[in-house]
C-alpha cells in the first residue's frame, strides 16, 4: 500500500480529528501489525500541516474546518498539500454552559 510505513504527524492521542481518525481511516486496508512508521505529536493541526509540508512526515489527517482555515489563512501552506481521503461523518462534540 502506498502509506504503508509513512510517517505521520498527529495533534496528539485524545481527540478523533488527530491520531484516532488516521486509526479509523486505514482500519479496513489492514492486514495485521503496525501500518504506519513513526508518529511525531505536534500538539495543534497546523503544526500538523506544517510538518508534512517541510517533509518531516509523509501524511496527517486534521479536521475539516482547521483544513478550511488553512486554505484561508495559510494558501501557499496548503496549496503545496492535497487532500487524499476523507472519513465518514461523525457527530459532533456538544459544548454546554451553564
Amino acid at each position: 500500500m502506498r502509506f504503508s510505513g509513512a510517517w505521520v504527524a498527529a495533534d496528539g492521542t485524545d481527540p478523533q480529528s488527530r491520531y484516532r481518525s488516521l486509526g479509523y481511516f486505514i482500519r479496513d486496508m489492514l492486514e495485521e501489525g503496525l501500518f504506519f512508521g513513526d508518529v511525531q505529536f505536534t500538539g495543534a493541526h497546523c503544526d500538523s500541516v506544517h510538518a508534512v509540508t517541510n517533509g518531516t512526515v509523509d501524511l496527517t489527517a486534521i479536521d475539516v474546518r482547521s483544513w478550511w482555515l488553512a486554505c484561508d489563512y495559510e494558501p501557499s501552506t496548503a496549496g503545496r498539500l492535497a487532500v487524499i481521503g476523507t472519513t465518514d461523518p461523525t457527530p459532533g462534540v456538544v459544548c454546554v454552559v451553564s
